[in-house]
C-alpha cells in the first residue's frame, strides 16, 4: 500500500495559490444554463468533477472557453434537453440541470446518477420537490423525464437536509413563477458548529475567553478584533457564540478569501490608533502567531502570545513577546499588572 510520510519539526514558509471550492464551481457552471448571457467563472479548480460538469452543459449546446483557471460560458446555443447517459451517470450535478432545462424547453431528460437505484437515495427528494413545483416526472430506462409548462413557487420541506436537493430547488426557483420557500435546507454549518463547540469550548486557547471578555468590559477596557476574516463572518461567529457585545470594533479583510499582509494589518491598526487618538504604548495585542509580535513591536505596543495555537511555543519564545501565556484567563492578571 502506498504511503505519504510527512516529516515535521520544521517551520513552514512560503506561499501557495488556493483554487476555488469545487462544489461552488460546479453549481456556478450549471447556473449558466439559466441565461443566454455570457458568464465568467474565475479561480475554478481543475479537477474531474468540475471539468465533467462543464462537459455536461457543453453536451447540451453551451460553448465554453477555458484559460487556465477561468471559464467563459455562453448558454445562448443550448438547444438540447437530454443529458447523455455517459456523463449523467458519472456526475451527480446532472440532476441539477432539470430546473434550468425545464425553464428553457419545458422538458428535461436526465440520467439517474449512479445508475438505476432509487430506494431512499437523496435524489428522490429532488424529484419530489420539483414535482411540487409543477413538474411531471417519470422514470424511463435509467432516465428521469421531466415535463412542465411553467414551474411555480411553493413551499418545499425536505425530510432531511440535503446539499444537492437544496441547490436543485434554488436553481429551479430562479425562473419559476412566484416565491419558493425551502425548509430544512442544507444545515451543514449549523450541525458542524453544534458538534464543534462541544469540543472547542474545552480547548486551552478557548477556555476562559468569555470570562476575560466580561472582565474587560466590566473594567471599561475596549476590545478590538483585527483579522484576515471578513467583518460579516466575524460578526456571525461572535453572534453565534453570544459574545458580539464585547467588541468595540472589527478591523478585517474587505473581501472573502483576501488575506491581509502584515503590512496591511500594521497600517490598519496604526490608522485606528490615530483616528481614535490612542497611545500605542497603552495597547496590548493578543494573538497566537509571530505576526502579532512583529506588528506590536513596530507600533511600540505590548504583545501577549498564547501557546498551543497557530505557532509552536519555541517559535513564539524566540520572537520574544512581552508576555507568553497558555490560558486566556491569564490576561486578566497581565492587564491588572499593566494598570497597577
Amino acid at each position: 500500500m502506498e504511503k505519504l510520510i510527512v516529516q515535521g519539526g520544521k517551520p513552514l514558509r512560503g506561499e501557495i495559490a488556493v483554487s476555488g471550492a469545487k462544489n461552488v464551481a460546479m453549481k456556478a457552471i450549471i447556473a449558466a444554463l439559466l441565461t443566454e448571457e455570457t458568464i465568467h467563472i474565475k479561480n475554478i479548480p481543475l479537477i474531474s468533477s468540475v471539468l465533467g460538469t462543464a462537459r455536461i452543459i457543453t453536451s447540451l449546446g453551451a460553448k465554453i472557453n477555458r484559460t487556465d483557471h477561468e471559464l467563459t460560458i455562453s448558454g445562448k446555443g443550448v438547444h438540447k434537453f437530454q443529458v447523455p447517459l455517459e456523463l449523467g451517470g458519472l456526475y451527480r450535478t446532472a440532476t441539477m440541470t432539470i430546473g434550468p432545462l425545464l425553464a428553457r424547453f419545458g422538458k428535461a431528460v436526465v440520467p439517474n446518477p449512479g445508475g438505476c437505484r432509487l430506494g431512499k437515495r437523496p435524489v428522490d427528494w429532488h424529484i419530489h420537490a420539483l414535482e411540487k413545483m409543477g413538474a411531471t416526472i417519470t422514470y424511463q430506462d435509467g432516465y428521469f423525464v421531466a415535463v412542465a409548462k411553467q414551474l411555480h413557487g411553493t413551499k418545499i420541506e425536505f425530510a432531511k437536509n440535503t446539499h444537492t436537493g437544496t441547490e436543485t430547488v434554488i436553481l429551479a426557483a430562479v425562473l419559476a413563477e412566484g416565491e419558493t420557500v425551502i425548509e430544512n435546507a442544507s444545515l451543514n454549518r449549523k450541525i458542524f458548529y453544534e458538534n464543534y463547540e462541544k469540543e472547542a469550548k474545552n480547548a486551552r486557547t478557548r477556555a476562559n475567553a468569555r470570562i476575560v471578555l466580561q472582565w474587560l468590559q466590566m473594567n471599561k477596557i475596549d476590545c478590538i478584533v483585527f483579522s484576515n476574516n471578513t467583518p460579516e463572518s466575524i460578526q456571525g461567529h461572535a453572534k453565534r457564540l453570544k459574545i458580539s457585545s464585547y467588541f468595540k470594533e472589527i478591523l478585517a479583510a474587505s473581501l472573502p478569501g483576501l488575506a491581509l499582509s502584515k503590512i496591511t494589518k500594521n497600517v490598519m491598526v496604526k490608522e485606528y490608533i490615530k483616528k481614535n487618538e490612542l497611545k500605542s504604548h497603552e495597547i496590548l495585542i493578543v494573538g497566537d502567531t509571530i505576526e502579532e509580535i512583529q506588528i506590536a513591536k513596530s507600533l511600540g505596543s505590548m504583545v501577549c502570545s498564547i501557546t498551543h495555537g497557530n505557532c509552536s511555543t519555541r517559535r513564539l519564545k524566540t520572537a520574544k513577546p512581552d508576555y507568553l501565556i497558555s490560558d486566556l484567563g491569564q490576561i486578566i492578571n497581565i492587564v491588572r499588572k499593566i494598570n497597577s
